[in-house]
């Protein structure tokens, strides 16, 4: 297993992703036709842009070629936290066929590491509140809510809930 940076070329593969991950982590909570018609091509055209937009950083696993997962950050981009000091996970998904293999955990760990050379004293996500399995994976992390919560419409309305968790810079 390889952790890496993306780049441009790796959008179709993580659209492939992010499309299989969505319609399997989502399907009891988001509306049937909405995940059916996710369009990879069109999220590989978002992917494309977004990893070339220096905002943010976007990491791949890379399993004997494939990719498998991805995982994208940034300065937090919520309003009531200090982009300066706060970092947000923006998405992490993995294939389904390979999940409970630790490449979640990969993802997350090698985040948090370039996180950490930042400077960022904290580090933030969303996650739907139903999403059981998410939730769990990043309270098992260290994760906690910390009282934020927000509406998003996908195809109807969801609560998201914010995670937060404080980072331990090394002296």
């Amino acid at each position: 297993m390889m952790i890496r940076p993306a780049v441009e070329r790796d959008a179709p593969a993580i659209a492939r992703v992010h499309v299989a991950s969505w319609r399997v982590a989502y399907r009891l909570v988001v509306p049937n036709d909405v995940l059916d018609g996710l369009d990879v091509d069109r999220r590989a055209t978002q992917w494309a842009a977004n990893i070339t937009d220096s905002s943010s950083h976007t990491l791949v696993a890379e399993w004997h070629g494939d990719i498998v997962g991805f995982t994208s950050f940034s300065s937090t981009r919520d309003e009531d936290d200090d982009p300066k000091r706060i970092a947000e996970i923006q998405s992490i998904y993995v294939d389904p066929e390979f999940w409970r293999r630790g490449i979640g955990q990969l993802l997350v760990t090698s985040a948090i590491a370039e996180i950490l050379a930042k400077s960022y004293q904290q580090v933030t996500l969303w996650a739907l509140k139903d999403n059981q399995r998410a939730c769990q994976f990043y309270e098992l992390a260290g994760y906690r809510l910390d009282g934020k919560t927000k509406m998003e419409t996908i195809g109807v309305p969801l609560e998201v809930v914010r995670y937060r968790k404080a980072l331990a810079h090394d002296k």
